[in-house]
């Protein structure tokens, strides 16, 4: 049998010089650009952190207008709430002004209203007798009362007393109904009568 030695010169396949330089070129490349990609990456990771510099400064003056916005709404608000202040005080003033003239023309008139009668039923006063209620109807024209004694006869009293006041009053007719209950007290009802003029 015959050997074969693969080792020996014909055996041996001749080598490409070209394919090594191939290779170092290859991997060259490869190297430059993994550089060049790494580059790019630094350079847009650099623009991004830039641009986000000034995204937050455009935020941060963003958010500045619109605090002093909020500060000048407020003030505004603030400034309609007290011109609608001044508004409804100056309308209570004209409403309380109108109400004075009024007033004012009454007492001119000599027309005291029922003041004047209310101080007289004040002012008459009878012990044991008590008012329990009192209207006025038709202008103060007819007047009513009603109340309770302890006797019957403190009635007529209390009517003179009012024949005897400052208001008109003294010159008024007043009919009368004076009834008892159980309780041994006495209710009256005074009402004058309308005189026919």
């Amino acid at each position: 049998m015959q050997q074969i030695n693969f080792y020996q010169e014909e055996f041996r396949t001749p080598k490409d010089p070209i394919s090594a330089a191939l290779i170092g070129h290859i991997i060259a490349g490869s190297l430059a650009v993994v550089i060049a990609t790494a580059v790019v990456a630094a350079l847009i990771g650099w623009r991004t952190v830039v641009a986000a510099q000034g995204v937050k400064s455009e935020v941060a003056a963003l958010t500045d207008q619109s605090r002093s916005l909020a500060e000048e709404l407020r003030a505004r608000d603030q400034g309609v709430f007290f011109s609608g202040s001044v508004q409804q005080a100056e309308r209570e003033l004209a409403s309380s002004e109108t109400i004075r003239a009024f007033l004012g023309q009454l007492q001119r008139k000599e027309n005291e209203g029922f003041s004047i009668i209310l101080k007289d039923l004040a002012q008459t006063t009878v012990n044991g007798l008590w008012l329990t209620m009192f209207e006025f109807s038709a202008g103060g024209e007819v007047v009513g009362l009603t109340g309770e004694a302890l006797s019957s006869d403190l009635v007529p009293r209390f009517v003179k007393g009012l024949e005897q006041s400052e208001s008109g009053l003294s010159e008024r007719a007043f009919s009368s109904r004076i009834s008892q209950n159980q309780s041994e007290i006495y209710r009256f009802e005074l009402s004058t009568l309308v005189s026919e003029q």
